[in-house]
């Protein structure tokens, strides 16, 4: 029988709205994460003007909101989260997805947020793996640096980590969920692909 995988986006697909800013206020408070937005202007500006990538701007932001945070505190917040996430659900998505796993497809999220406050969530609901952004840390002093280990999963990169996880995908029975433009390369490589409507 032939494997079969079911491969949701997570911010604006499995839940409503942006789960890195939804985190940032959840870890680090509201001030803190104002002043990381200042700190970070520049590359906001720098990218909303085309010069840059969002992904600069984005692990700008994420060096300004948790440089120096240790990786155990930081995993802490990301099942702490958990319930947080679980309020802004998407009703007819969670729906989909229940199917999948009833069906017994291997059902996977990706995403370009981080896996340590996806994961926690994703397993409590059923869902078997997550492939997401890496946070880099410092072995020696397990801190985060505030820069990312991976690329950002973000467009692209999501066709590349999907296929190093999945090098058979291709022989797969397959359907993708996504909202936005980002999540078109991995809708197109799939056998059945959804653009989700915001």
């Amino acid at each position: 029988m032939n494997r079969r995988i079911a491969i949701f986006d997570f911010d604006g697909t499995l839940i409503r709205g942006d789960s890195f800013g939804m985190f940032a206020l959840f870890a680090r408070g509201r001030w803190r994460s104002a002043l990381a937005a200042i700190l970070s202007l520049p590359w906001i500006i720098a990218w909303q003007l085309r010069l840059i990538h969002s992904s600069k701007a984005k692990e700008r932001i994420f060096f300004h909101l948790f440089k120096g945070m240790t990786l155990e505190q930081f995993c802490y917040h990301g099942r702490a989260f958990a319930d947080r996430i679980s309020a802004r659900k998407n009703p007819v998505m969670m729906r989909i997805a229940g199917a999948h796993i009833a069906q017994g497809n291997e059902t996977v999220i990706l995403s370009a947020s981080m896996r340590q406050w996806i994961e926690p969530w994703a397993l409590s609901n059923g869902f078997q793996r997550v492939i997401a952004t890496e946070p880099e840390f410092d072995e020696a002093t397990g801190r985060l640096t505030g820069h990312f280990a991976t690329p950002n999963c973000h467009g692209a990169e999501k066709c590349t980590r999907l296929r190093q996880a999945y090098p058979d995908i291709y022989l797969m029975e397959s359907w993708a969920y996504g909202d936005s433009d980002s999540d078109e390369p991995v809708l197109a490589m799939t056998t059945h692909p959804t653009k989700v409507r915001r």
